[in-house]
C-alpha cells in the first residue's frame, strides 16, 4: 500500500475513516497517502497527512516511516533543521526495532540536511555512524552516497588530511558505477572536494562529467553549474563563470547552498565591477547570516571580494582612493566594509587590518553596525561615545557605544535592555535595540579614536537633537520650570510603575526635544549597569552631586524614593543654578549626604512661597520621609499654584570651583564620567504580577507596591496622597515605536503594546478602584476569557496605571491609599478566601482566569477583538502589507496574543521583507502559518527538541505534572528511563517559558507552551505512559494521583484517589475542581463497566451532595439514589448527610428520622465517629424543635475526641439559647469559644461567637454583640467560609441599631456580594438585615 498513487489512496482513506472497525487499516492508509503525496510533489498535503499518521500510530516502524518522509518533505522546502531533527528521531525508532538499513538511511539524511544547513560539526558523527551501518550490510550504492557525503564533510575539518579524502571518493565511485545510482552525486562531490583543496583545473573534469549525466529536471543540475562557475572563477575567468550560472539561474538552492551561491555571485560582481549585482549578493548573504546558514570557506571568499570591492578598479594592483579625488569612493568603501562584516559573521572573527580600515575611512566610508551606518560622533562619555546613525531604510537614530566586556556584564546588559523595552512614555527616550559591535565596526571606530573592543555593546536609541537640560542652565521662569518638572515626574512615575529605577537623574540625562514648537524633556540613560541588581546599594555609585544618601551606603535598600531625591537635586539646580550639596571630593560628598544640612533656598526667579518645603520633601535624608511616589510629588507641586509668588529672586552666590561631578562607579578612586545603563527592579524574565498556582497550592503573592522598592514606606501622613483621577486616560498616547529592520527584532517580543478594544473593561476596572477610594469597602472583579485574549495584559495595565497615578499600592498599604491585589489564574476558592479576608478594608481584588467567577466577584468578560481592532494591534507593532495583515487577522481569530505571536514567529524565521505598503512574506520563503496558538507553540518546541527525543519527553512529563517540585521531576524522569538531569529544563528557562518558583518548583509562564506539550503527548499516544510514570512518582495523598492513574488507564486504582481528592476539594470550597474530579470518577467507572445500580456508584455521591449544597442544587435526588444502592459505611454517610441537609433547610422533624437511621447503621457497622456526629446532629435538631437533648450530648461526651467535645459544647450552648435558657447557655458558649480556638476549629469558634452575640443582643449589650460578631468575622476570614454571609448580615443589623450606618452599609454590601449563592435561610436573614440598614 505504501507506494500506491495518491489518486487511488484518497477514496480508500475516506472509506476507512468512516468505519470504526478499520482503525488500524485506516492509520496505514493515511501513512501511505502521505508518502505518496510527498513523492508526488504535494509536500504540504503530504506533511499534514504524515503528522496525522504520527498521531494514529503507536508502533515504531510506521512512526519511523512517517518521520522519514516528513523529513524528506521538509528537505524539499529547504527546512534543513526540521528535516534533520525528524531524520534523527526516525533513526532512533529504526534502531529500536533493529532495522539497520532504515537507521543508516535516516542518519545519512540527517547528516546531509545538517551539511546543507551549514552545521557540519553536528553532521560529522551522524555520517560516520551512517557509513559504519552501511558497511555492516552488503555493499551498494547507498554506501557510495554516504561515503561521498563523508568526504564532503571531511574536507572542511582541520583534523583530516585533504589527500586522505580522495580514496573515499574513489571507493564511492566504484560502488555506484555498477548500478548507475548516485553516480553523478559522487562525481559532484569529487569536484567539490577538489575545489576546496584549491585545484580548480582538476575539478573541471569530474564536474563536466557529472553535468552530462544529470537529467534536465533534477535540481542537482543547478549545483553542478554552481561548482563549474566557481572553478572558472578560480581560474581567472569571471565572465565565463557568470555565463555558466545564467544557464540554471532558477530557484533551486537554499540554506548553505544558497549562501555559497551568493558568495560566488559577490565574487563575480566584484571581479566584473557589477555594483548592483554586488548589492543583491550582499542582501542574500546578510539573510543567510540572520538564518544562521553556514558553510566553511564562504567567509574567505567574501573577504577576498571585500578587498576587490574597495578598489577603484577590480585589479589586485589597484588602490583604494579617497573621497576627495573619487566621488564613488565612499560607496565602494562602504560596500567593502559591509562585505567584510558578512565574512566576519560567517566565519572566524578576522578583523580588517588597521591599514585597510584606515583606507576605508579615508575613502569616506561610514561605519557599518548591523543595518546601521554610523555617521558622526555627537557625544563622548567615560564609558563610551554617542554617534548619529542612519538606518538603511533612511531613519536616523542615536547609537551609544558602551565599553566593557565579560560574559556576565553582557548578559546583564541584555537583561536590562529588555527591562527598558517595557517603557513607553513621551517623557522617556526609547531604547530601540541592543547590538554587539563586530570586529569590522571596532576596527573602523579605532581609526576615529573610539577604542571599542570586539563584542562591545551598542544601544540604539531615538535621536533627540535639541541638546540636554545641562546645556540650558539659564533662561527659565516659573511656568516653564514647573512644566518641565511635572513632565519629568510623569516619566519617572511611568518607569517606577513598570519596575524600572533610573538611579542617575541629573541635567545631562534629561534631553530636550522639540514637539510642535515646544521644548519637551525626555529622560535617557536609565540606571547603572547592574550595580543595584538586588535593589541594594553597593557603596557610593551614581553622580555624586545628585545621588541619594542610600546610594552611598553599601547594602542600603533602593527604591523610587532614591530617584525622587536625585530629582529634587535636579529641581534645586534648575531653580538656583547650583546643586544643594557639593563636596570637593567624593569622600566629602558622602559625608555631606550623611550629615550635611541643606543650604537656604535662593531661587533665581520668582517662585511660589511653599516651593522650598516641597523641595525639602524630596531631599529628606531618610527615604521614608520623602514623597512615596512621583504622583504625590506632582500633586503637591500643582497645589502650589494656590500659593502667592515669593519675593523677587536673589542672585545666586558664586559656587566654589569643584571637579566635574561625573558618574561614580564602584571600585574607582574618585569621580569619573560614565554613561549608565538600566537597573531592573524585577529579575529579567520574571513576571511583574503575582501568580497563584492554578491548584491553589500556594498563597497569593503581591506585586511590589512600586515594583522593587525595599526601603521603608514613607510615614503615614508625612505627605498627602495624590487625588484619585476620575479618568485613567492620560493627555494622549505616544506614537508606536519605529521598527528598524535588522535592529529591533531582539526586543520585539519584549515591547509592550497598548491595550486595544478594551476601553469598556478598563473603565469598569477604574470605576471599581474609584468605589474603593470612595469608601464603599472591598471590591472584587473577575476577568474571564479563553487564553490569548489579554487577561494578564489588562491586569498589568491596571497595576501600572494605578501605581503611576499614585492611586493604589500593590503590597501592604503604608498609608490610606487602597490596596490592589492582582491574582493571575488562582484557584477559585483561594480567590474567594482572599476577597473574604479583604472585606471591610480599602481593597480591590482583581482576578484573571479562564474559570467562571466564584462567590462575590463582579464578572468582566473579555470578548475576542474585531478584525479592525486586531489590525491596529499588528500595525502598532510593525507596518504590514495589507494581504499579510488580513491573513494574520483571519488566522488569529480575535486573539491579540496569537496575532502578535504569529508576527514574532515570522520575524524569528526571517520570513519577512520590506515592501511598498509594509512588511510582507519574503518572496522566496515557504512559510506554513500555524492554525492556532497551540500549533504555533508546537512548531517552536519542535525547533528546540524534536518529538520523541528524551528532552521533549522530559518536557511533556513536566507539563503534565502541573507545577511540580524538581524532586518529583527527578523521580518521574528516572522512572521513565530518560537519562536526563535538571539541565534538560535550561532551554525552557532561557526562553522564559518556565520559571523556578522559590528555586525548586517549576511553573509555566507560557500556558500555551504547556498546552502544546500535553497536546502533543496525547496526540502521539505518550500521555498514558507519562501519566503512569507520574502516578507512581507522586505520594499517595497527592490530589493529582487519581487523575494520572485514570489517564494511564488504571481506572480501578484511580477511583479511591479521585474520591479522596474530590472530598478534599469540596471541603476547601474548590468547587469547580471538585466537579471535574467527580466527572473523571464517573468516566473511570464507565470504563470499568460499573452498572448504574452497582453499590460502588454510591461512593462519590456523598461528595456530590456537598457540592450540590454549595452550589444551591437540589441534593435530595442524589441522596435518594445513593440510599437506594449504597451499602455499608457509604449508606451510613448518606443517611447522616440527608439529616444534615434537612436540618439546614429547617426540616428538623425529618432530619431526626435520618439521623436515627444513620446512628443505627453506625452502631451495626462499628463506625464510632459517624455514630458520634450523627448524635450531635440529632441533638441539634431536637433543640431546634424545642426539646432538651442533654442526654444525647452526655453520651457524645463519653466517647468523643477533643474536637467533637468542643462541637458538643457549641451544640448544647446553641440549643439552650434556642429554648430560652440564656444564663445556662453563656458559660457553655464561652467554653466552646476557648475550646474551638485551642483545637483549631475556626468554624465552631465563629458559630459559638455568633450565638454569644445573640445572647448579648438580647441583654441590650450592643457593643458586646458587635465585638463578638467582628471576632467571628476575623476567624472566618482565615477560612473563606460562606458562613460569613450570616455573620455580616447580623453585624450590619447590630451596627445600624448602634447608629453606625456607614459601617453597616459596608457590611451589608459585602454580604450582598455573597448572597447570590446563599440558602433560603441565609437569604431571609440578608433581607431582614437590609430592612434594618436601609430603613
Amino acid at each position: 500500500m505504501l507506494f500506491r498513487s495518491a489518486r487511488a489512496l484518497r477514496p480508500l482513506v475516506a472509506e476507512l475513516e468512516a468505519d470504526p472497525a478499520a482503525a488500524r487499516t485506516h492509520a496505514h492508509a493515511v501513512l501511505a497517502l502521505g508518502v505518496s503525496c510527498v513523492m508526488g510533489g504535494e509536500g504540504d498535503a503530504g506533511m499534514a497527512l504524515l503528522e496525522r499518521a504520527l498521531t494514529l500510530h503507536t508502533a515504531a516502524w510506521p512512526r519511523a516511516q512517517a518521520l522519514r518522509y516528513c523529513a524528506l518533505a521538509l528537505e524539499h522546502r529547504g527546512a534543513w533543521e526540521g528535516a534533520a531533527s525528524r531524520y534523527e528521531a526516525a533513526a532512533g525508532l529504526y534502531a529500536e526495532i533493529g532495522h539497520l538499513h532504515g537507521r543508516a538511511s535516516a542518519l545519512y539524511g540527517a547528516a546531509t540536511a545538517l551539511g546543507e544547513q551549514g552545521d557540519p560539526d553536528r553532521g560529522w558523527p551522524l555520517i560516520r555512524a551512517a557509513v559504519e551501518a552501511f558497511r555492516s550490510q552488503p555493499p551498494g550504492p547507498a554506501l557510495g552516497a554516504a561515503l561521498g557525503q563523508l568526504a564532503t564533510l571531511a574536507i572542511d575539518r582541520d583534523d583530516i588530511d585533504p589527500e586522505g579524502v580522495l580514496p573515499l571518493l574513489t571507493e564511492a565511485e566504484d560502488l555506484t558505477k555498477a548500478s548507475g545510482m548516485y553516480a553523478w552525486d559522487v562525481l559532484l562531490r569529487r569536484g567539490e572536494v577538489l575545489l576546496r583543496m584549491g585545484r580548480p583545473q582538476a575539478a573541471l573534469g569530474p564536474l563536466e562529467d557529472a553535468r552530462r549525466r544529470i537529467p534536465p529536471t533534477v535540481n542537482d543540475l543547478v549545483w553542478a553549474d554552481h561548482l563549474l562557475a566557481q572553478a572558472r572563477l578560480d581560474l581567472g575567468h569571471p565572465r565565463d563563470a557568470e555565463a555558466i550560472l545564467a544557464r540554471t539561474d532558477r530557484d533551486g538552492l537554499s540554506g548553505a547552498a544558497l549562501l555559497e551561491r551568493s558568495a560566488l555571485r559577490l565574487c563575480i560582481a566584484a571581479a566584473t565591477g557589477d555594483t548592483a549585482g554586488a548589492d543583491r549578493a550582499l542582501d542574500l548573504l546578510e539573510r543567510g547570516v540572520r538564518a544562521r546558514w553556514r558553510r566553511r570557506g564562504v567567509d574567505r571568499r567574501v573577504r577576498e571580494a571585500a578587498r576587490t570591492l574597495a578598489r577603484a578598479k577590480p585589479s589586485a594592483n589597484a588602490r583604494i582612493t579617497d573621497a576627495s579625488g573619487d566621488p564613488d569612493a565612499p560607496r565602494r568603501a562602504e560596500r567593502a566594509a559591509r562585505a567584510w562584516q558578512v565574512a566576519v559573521a560567517l566565519g572566524p572573527k578576522v578583523p580588517p587590518d588597521p591599514d585597510f580600515a584606515r583606507d576605508l575611512r579615508s575613502a569616506g566610508a561610514r561605519i557599518p553596525l548591523g543595518p546601521l551606518w554610523l555617521e558622526a560622533r555627537i557625544g563622548r562619555g567615560g564609558m563610551g561615545d554617542v554617534w548619529r546613525a542612519t538606518h538603511r531604510s533612511g531613519g536616523q537614530v542615536a547609537v551609544k557605544l558602551v565599553r566593557g566586556g565579560g560574559r556576565a556584564q553582557a548578559e546583564l546588559f541584555d537583561a536590562e535592555m529588555r527591562a527598558v523595552a517595557r517603557l513607553d512614555h513621551p517623557g522617556v527616550v526609547r531604547v530601540l535595540a541592543a547590538l554587539r559591535v563586530d570586529p569590522v565596526a571596532a576596527a573602523m571606530l579605532a581609526v576615529d579614536g573610539t577604542p571599542l573592543a570586539d563584542g562591545g555593546r551598542a544601544l540604539v536609541m531615538e535621536l533627540v537633537s535639541a541638546g540636554s537640560l545641562e546645556d540650558r542652565a539659564k533662561g527659565w521662569d516659573w511656568p516653564s520650570a514647573r512644566a518641565l518638572l511635572l513632565d519629568v515626574l510623569a516619566a519617572l512615575g511611568h518607569a517606577h510603575a513598570r519596575g524600572v529605577l533610573h538611579l542617575d537623574i541629573k541635567p545631562g540625562n534629561v534631553l530636550l526635544d522639540r514637539v510642535d514648537g515646544a521644548v519637551v524633556p525626555r529622560l535617557t540613560d536609565f540606571g547603572l549597569a547592574g550595580l543595584a541588581r538586588n535593589r541594594r546599594g553597593l557603596g557610593p555609585f551614581g553622580t555624586p552631586a545628585y545621588m541619594a544618601p542610600e546610594q552611598a551606603s553599601p547594602g542600603a535598600p533602593l527604591g523610587p524614593a532614591t530617584d525622587l531625591y536625585a530629582f529634587g537635586c535636579l529641581a534645586w539646580w534648575l531653580l538656583t543654578e547650583r546643586v544643594p550639596l557639593l563636596g570637593a571630593t567624593v569622600a566629602e560628598q558622602v559625608e555631606l549626604l550623611r550629615r550635611g544640612e541643606l543650604p537656604a533656598f535662593k531661587s533665581t526667579f520668582s517662585v511660589p512661597a511653599g516651593l522650598e518645603g516641597w523641595l525639602r520633601g524630596l531631599l529628606a535624608r531618610a527615604p521614608e520621609q520623602r514623597f512615596p511616589c512621583a504622583a504625590d510629588a506632582a500633586a503637591a507641586l500643582l497645589a502650589l499654584e494656590q500659593e502667592p509668588i515669593a519675593a523677587p529672586p536673589v542672585s545666586p552666590e558664586p559656587e566654589v570651583p569643584t571637579p566635574d561631578p561625573g558618574t561614580l562607579v564602584p571600585g574607582g578612586s574618585g569621580p569619573s564620567l560614565a554613561d549608565p545603563v538600566t537597573v531592573c527592579l524585577t529579575e529579567p524574565g520574571e513576571p511583574a504580577l503575582p501568580r497563584v498556582s492554578g491548584d491553589g497550592s500556594s498563597a497569593w503573592r503581591p506585586s511590589p507596591h512600586l515594583p522593587g522598592s525595599t526601603g521603608e514606606r514613607p510615614a503615614r501622613g508625612a505627605h498627602p496622597a495624590a487625588p484619585f483621577p476620575s479618568d485613567w486616560r492620560g493627555a494622549g498616547r505616544r506614537d508606536p515605536s519605529p521598527f528598524l529592520w535588522g535592529v529591533g527584532e531582539g526586543l520585539f517580543e519584549w515591547r509592550r503594546g497598548r491595550l486595544v478594544g478594551r476601553d469598556a473593561e478598563q473603565d469598569a476596572l477604574w470605576a471599581a478602584l474609584g468605589r474603593v477610594h470612595a469608601g464603599e469597602g472591598a471590591q472584587g472583579v473577575w476577568i474571564t476569557s479563553p487564553a490569548g485574549l489579554g487577561r494578564t495584559a489588562i491586569l498589568e495595565w491596571l497595576a501600572e496605571t494605578a501605581l503611576a497615578a499614585g492611586a493604589a499600592w500593590t503590597d501592604e498599604p503604608g498609608d490610606d491609599r487602597p490596596h490592589l491585589l492582582l491574582l493571575d489564574d488562582p484557584a477559585p476558592a483561594q480567590a474567594e478566601r482572599t476577597l473574604a479576608g479583604a472585606e471591610g478594608s480599602a481593597t480591590l481584588v482583581v482576578v484573571a482566569s479562564a474559570a467562571l467567577p466564584p462567590l462575590g466577584f463582579d464578572p468582566l468578560v473579555l470578548d475576542p477583538l474585531s478584525p479592525s481592532e486586531l489590525r491596529v494591534v499588528l500595525d502598532e507593532r510593525l507596518p504590514l502589507d495589507r494581504a499579510l495583515a488580513a491573513a494574520l487577522v483571519t488566522r488569529a481569530g480575535g486573539s491579540p496574543a496569537f496575532a502578535v505571536a504569529l508576527l514574532a514567529d515570522l520575524l524569528r524565521r526571517d520570513a519577512l521583507e520590506p515592501g511598498p505598503e509594509g512588511f510582507r512574506i519574503r518572496t522566496d520563503a515557504e512559510v506554513a502559518v500555524p492554525d492556532d496558538l497551540r500549533s504555533l507553540w508546537t512548531v517552536r518546541l519542535d525547533a528546540l527538541a524534536p518529538q520523541g527525543s528524551p528532552r521533549r519527553s522530559a518536557w511533556e512529563i513536566t507539563a503534565l505534572a502541573g507545577d511540580p517540585p524538581l524532586a518529583l521531576l527527578d523521580a518521574a524522569w528516572a522512572r521513565a528511563g530518560l537519562g536526563v538531569d535538571r539541565g534538560v529544563l535550561d532551554p525552557l528557562l532561557e526562553e522564559g517559558w518556565v520559571v523556578l518558583d522559590d528555586g525548586d518548583t517549576v511553573h509555566f509562564r507560557a500556558p500555551a507552551a504547556r498546552e502544546a506539550l500535553v497536546g502533543a503527548a496525547n496526540a502521539t499516544g505518550r500521555l498514558p505512559t507519562w501519566s503512569a510514570v507520574l502516578a507512581e512518582a507522586l505520594p499517595p495523598e497527592h490530589p493529582d494521583r487519581g487523575r494520572h492513574l485514570a489517564a494511564a488507564g488504571r481506572h480501578a486504582e484511580a477511583l479511591g484517589f479521585l474520591r479522596l481528592a474530590a472530598r478534599n476539594a469540596v471541603n476547601a470550597t474548590r468547587l469547580e475542581e471538585c466537579r471535574a474530579l467527580l466527572d473523571l470518577w464517573d468516566r473511570s467507572a464507565d470504563a470499568l463497566g460499573l452498572a448504574a445500580d452497582d453499590p460502588r456508584r454510591a461512593s462519590p455521591l456523598v461528595v456530590r451532595v456537598h457540592l450540590a449544597l454549595h452550589t444551591q442544587e437540589d441534593p435530595y435526588p442524589l441522596l435518594d439514589r445513593g440510599l437506594a444502592i449504597a451499602t455499608g459505611d457509604i449508606a451510613c454517610q448518606l443517611a447522616y448527610t440527608l439529616g444534615w441537609a434537612l436540618a439546614q433547610d429547617g426540616r428538623h422533624a425529618e432530619a431526626e428520622v435520618a439521623y436515627v437511621q444513620a446512628i443505627g447503621l453506625a452502631e451495626a457497622l462499628g463506625l464510632g465517629d459517624l455514630r458520634v456526629v450523627s448524635r450531635l446532629g440529632l441533638a441539634a435538631s431536637r433543640y431546634a424543635l424545642g426539646h432538651d437533648a442533654g442526654d444525647l450530648l452526655a453520651d457524645v461526651r463519653r466517647s468523643a475526641g477533643p474536637e467533637l467535645l468542643v462541637r458538643a459544647d457549641a451544640c448544647e450552648g446553641r440549643g439552650l439559647l434556642r429554648i430560652g435558657r440564656d444564663p445556662d447557655a453563656e458559660p457553655i458558649l464561652r467554653a466552646a469559644v476557648l475550646g474551638a480556638h485551642g483545637v483549631g476549629a475556626p468554624d465552631v469558634e465563629a458559630e459559638a461567637r455568633c450565638d454569644l452575640a445573640i445572647l448579648l443582643g438580647r441583654r441590650g449589650d450592643t457593643a458586646g454583640e458587635i465585638a463578638e460578631l467582628q471576632e467571628a468575622l476575623t476567624v472566618l476570614g482565615t477560612t473563606g467560609s460562606d458562613k460569613a454571609l450570616r455573620v455580616r448580615a447580623r453585624l450590619a443589623t447590630a451596627l445600624a441599631r448602634a447608629g453606625r450606618r456607614a459601617e453597616a452599609r459596608v457590611q451589608l454590601a459585602a454580604a450582598r456580594r455573597f448572597g447570590w449563592r446563599s440558602r433560603p435561610a441565609d437569604a431571609a436573614e440578608l433581607a431582614a438585615a437590609a430592612a434594618v440598614v436601609d430603613g
